[in-house]
């Protein structure tokens, strides 16, 4: 299951005392992709908190693109809205 917003879609990142906002690009059953014009260590471990899920994820991944950063995080926990539908098909 790969779901890409077509609105967008806010992240709250939370390292220690810090918060981050975000931009969902992708989300799958393992993996959550934004983006952000803070700077954030990889490897750091992080909440997230959107509008319909949450969790903790570990920042696996960084790119630079133009003036953000692109994270990819290795999801360790998700936690969906209770009774959130996800379409999945186009």
């Amino acid at each position: 299951m790969l779901i890409e917003p077509v609105k967008p879609v806010a992240v709250v990142i939370k390292f220690g005392q810090n918060k981050y906002d975000c931009q969902m690009i992708s989300l799958s059953q393992t993996v959550l992709e934004l983006c952000c014009h803070d700077y954030l260590e990889k490897d750091s471990k992080v909440l997230f908190i959107a509008q319909f899920f949450r969790g903790k994820a570990v920042i696996h991944e960084i790119k630079f693109n133009k003036d953000q950063f692109i994270y990819k995080l290795a999801i360790e926990e998700i936690q969906f809205q209770p009774g959130l539908l996800i379409d999945t098909s186009l």
